[in-house]
C-alpha cells in the first residue's frame, strides 16, 4: 500500500469555487470508495485527497463526482437541534426541560431514557486496607458506610475504582440499600482497576448506594471508587 494523492483545482473543479474539507471528508466516507481516505490538504486553489492507496477507476470516478458537486457549505448536525418545552417532544433528541433549566439527552443505548447530560460523582475512597467492609464517601471522618440521593431520580451510568496495592483478584460490590445491585473484581494485573461506562441502574429518591469490599482473598491496599449517575426525567 502506497499513499496516493489525487489534485483538484477548487476554482476549475468544484461547483463554488470553495471547500468545506469536514463536510468533504464525511461524503468521501459516505461514498461507495472501497479505499480508506487519509486526509485532505487545501493550500492556495489546490486541492489534495490523499488515500491509503492507489483508487481503482471506478473509485476515481466516484470521487470526480463527488467533487462535481461538492457545494462547500458547512451543515450542523441534526442533533445539535436543542427542543426547549416544559415537556420533551416525541422527536427531541436533547431538550432543555424549562422548568428546571436542565439539559437532557435521549439515551439510545439506556431504554431511550431522558438523562441529563452533566453527570453528578459519588466518590468512596479508604487510605490503608479494605476487606470485608464498606467503603466510606471521601472525606466522611466518621466512616459513614451509604450516601443518599439528593431529591431526584437518577440512573447511574459509570464506576470506576482502583487500589494502589493488595490483592490484584479482590472482588466488589456495588449495592442499593444493602442490596446488591452489580459486583466485579479485579482481572489478575497490577493495575487493579476496573471501568464500567455502560452501567444503567436507575436511583430513586432516597435510595443508599454503597460500595462493599468482599471478605474474601486478602485485602486491597488505598482504594478509590467513584459512581457516576445522571438526573432521570420519568416521561
Amino acid at each position: 500500500m502506497a499513499l496516493t494523492k489525487y489534485t483538484y483545482s477548487i476554482t476549475n473543479d468544484f461547483p463554488n469555487q470553495v471547500v468545506d474539507i469536514t463536510k468533504l471528508i464525511v461524503e468521501i466516507e459516505d461514498s461507495a470508495i472501497t479505499t480508506d481516505l487519509s486526509h485532505i490538504n487545501t493550500n492556495d486553489d489546490i486541492c489534495d485527497i490523499y488515500f491509503v492507496d492507489s483508487l481503482s477507476v471506478g473509485d476515481e470516478s466516484i470521487l470526480d463526482g463527488l467533487v462535481s458537486v461538492h457545494d462547500g457549505v458547512y451543515s450542523p448536525p441534526e442533533c445539535c437541534v436543542i427542543t426547549i418545552s416544559d415537556t420533551p417532544e416525541d422527536d427531541a433528541k436533547i431538550w432543555l426541560d424549562s422548568s428546571s433549566s436542565v439539559v437532557y439527552y435521549k439515551d439510545n443505548n439506556r431504554d431511550d431514557k431522558w438523562l441529563s447530560i452533566n453527570k453528578h460523582a459519588f466518590e468512596y475512597a479508604r487510605k490503608g486496607s479494605a476487606k470485608g467492609m464498606y467503603l466510606p464517601l471521601l472525606g466522611d471522618l466518621d466512616a459513614v458506610d451509604d450516601t443518599f440521593m439528593s431529591g431526584r431520580t437518577a440512573t447511574m451510568v459509570s464506576l470506576s475504582c482502583k487500589s494502589r496495592a493488595g490483592d490484584k483478584n479482590a472482588e466488589f460490590e456495588i449495592r442499593k440499600n444493602g442490596v446488591m445491585l452489580y459486583e466485579f473484581a479485579y482481572d489478575g494485573s497490577d493495575n487493579r482497576r476496573h471501568i464500567n461506562n455502560n452501567l444503567n441502574f436507575d436511583i430513586e429518591l432516597d435510595d443508599e448506594v454503597q460500595v462493599y469490599v468482599k471478605n474474601l482473598g486478602s485485602s486491597v491496599n488505598n482504594t478509590y471508587c467513584k459512581i457516576e449517575i445522571s438526573w432521570r426525567y420519568e416521561v
